[in-house]
């Protein structure tokens, strides 16, 4: 039977894993848990050893919760044992509350690209181990919260047809793409990821799309012309530093045309393995709060806790919400700048003359 610690939180011996009296626990724990900072609730002042904590989307799921390698169980069994689990590669991302952590995750950082064509012929092959994963994780986010998409679509021509040729770079799964085939008469979605774009062609394909495997800055005026608007999503840190990448983008778009781009931020911590552990415990638990929906939430922990997904946060740090708007403003001046939360911020550039300014490139670049 479950045990109530003086703490309020109700303990399930190790092993223990009935679905139904699960259910009844969460609703409890819900109302009673002291959550640690990254995400994994304990009652305070109460002994670990043999016990798991019933909570959303890690009691029922052995994958994400830690087994003990000293005994073959799922359970903390006290430091000791946790120092071995550690030892032997079996637990990797989920730090002890107060403590610096289980071993931190160090992955090898690729170098930045320097000139356009560097990326020629690279496979995205990190983006490919879980592209199933994110297409399920955007879709939820899109249900839950469909701010950025409404946002999106209000910076797009107000009617249909007023554009012929429309491109997005680092299309992923082509949420976006299939926006713009609305508005413009022909689009290249292109990625260097093989699964997204797998994706992109099964799930959101038009008569007026095209969806290529081409890196973004081997996207040139030159092969494939100007375009009426060039979109990028989540995509330009990926791809190399701004003063490379953002004077290549803005070349693509024509005289007249409207670009339109949205990036992550670093609110400040993106360099510790940490701030990436916690905010995936974070967004899942408000998955769970927004859906009920156990499944949705384990599955935003097995993306944000993948490993292939955990490198590509260490090998591409974002700018800080202060050096986007810098940036943006320098290299696409006139361009209106939006904070759209915590974690991203946008800016809609039209190309109404010549390019920037050296004044205003350097300044960017300060």
């Amino acid at each position: 039977m479950p045990r109530r610690h003086r703490a309020g939180l109700v303990a399930l011996p190790a092993g223990t894993a009935d679905d139904s009296a699960a259910a009844d626990i969460i609703a409890h724990n819900r109302a009673n848990s002291h959550v640690m900072s990254a995400g994994i609730a304990f009652a305070e002042n109460a002994h670990r050893k043999d016990l798991r904590y019933a909570i959303p989307m890690a009691l029922l799921f052995d994958q994400l919760f830690v087994r003990c390698v000293c005994h073959d169980r799922l359970g903390r069994c006290g430091s000791n044992c946790r120092k071995r689990a550690t030892a032997q590669g079996a637990l990797p991302l989920i730090p002890e509350r107060g403590s610096t952590g289980a071993r931190p995750y160090t992955p090898t950082v690729p170098p930045a690209p320097t000139a356009p064509g560097d990326l020629a012929g690279w496979t995205d092959t990190q983006f490919d181990t879980f592209a199933d994963l994110y297409e399920r994780f955007t879709s939820l986010w899109d249900r839950i919260d469909p701010s950025f998409g409404q946002w999106f679509a209000d910076q797009l021509p107000a009617r249909p047809g007023n554009g012929h040729h429309a491109l997005d770079l680092g299309c992923g799964a082509g949420r976006q793409t299939i926006q713009l085939a609305e508005h413009y008469s022909h689009v290249l979605g292109v990625d260097i990821a093989d699964g997204m774009l797998a994706i992109a062609r099964s799930a959101r394909s038009r008569p007026n799309i095209t969806y290529g495997h081409v890196d973004v800055l081997n996207v040139t005026p030159r092969r494939h012309g100007v375009f009426d608007a060039v979109i990028s999503v989540h995509a330009v840190h990926h791809v190399g530093p701004p003063d490379l990448v953002l004077p290549h983008v803005r070349s693509l778009v024509a005289p007249g045309g409207i670009g339109i781009f949205a990036d992550l931020i670093d609110p400040g911590g993106w360099v510790d393995p940490r701030f990436h552990h916690d905010r995936a415990f974070t967004t899942a638990r408000a998955a769970y709060d927004a859906t009920a929906d156990r499944h949705a939430a384990t599955d935003v922990l097995r993306l944000m806790l993948h490993e292939q997904w955990l490198h590509q946060a260490a090998a591409h740090t974002p700018l800080t919400r202060e050096q986007f708007h810098r940036c943006y403003a320098g290299y696409l001046p006139g361009a209106r700048l939006f904070d759209l939360n915590p974690l991203m911020a946008g800016a809609v550039w039209r190309n109404t003359g010549p390019v920037a300014t050296t004044a205003a490139l350097a300044a960017a670049q300060a």
